[in-house]
């Protein structure tokens, strides 16, 4: 166990992204937490490792509160707004991939 942690929360972006992922998946950051402090005092992990996690539990508790908040919103005219700009962006040779994710990511939402 100790180590596979240490594997996937040696990078702390891989470790922020676990914390987020996990969060997400058990809904609720504070049990997140108490985990990793749990892994922390029996030395399975250090607090480098742990401090990334908990950052990346925070960031996932507000993704979730975020997207519930967004059903208020009027989500279509962002989208639009989105392949909009992604069009005009996919004129530029340098950035044409930005402006077809933008494009493609309104097409996704709308199907």
């Amino acid at each position: 166990m100790k180590s596979i942690l240490q594997k996937i929360t040696g990078n702390r972006i891989l470790g922020v992204l676990v914390g987020a992922f996990v969060t997400a998946a058990i809904q609720s950051s504070t049990a997140t937490t108490i985990m990793v402090i749990g892994f922390v005092n029996v030395n399975v992990m250090d607090l480098y490792q742990a401090s990334s996690i908990i950052i990346g539990a925070n960031i996932g508790t507000t993704a979730t509160g975020l997207l519930a908040s967004l059903e208020s919103l009027n989500v279509s005219l962002y989208l639009s707004l989105f392949c909009f700009i992604g069009v005009i962006l996919s004129f530029f040779q340098k950035i044409k991939k930005i402006g077809n994710f933008l494009k493609g990511l309104n097409d996704i939402c709308w199907s």
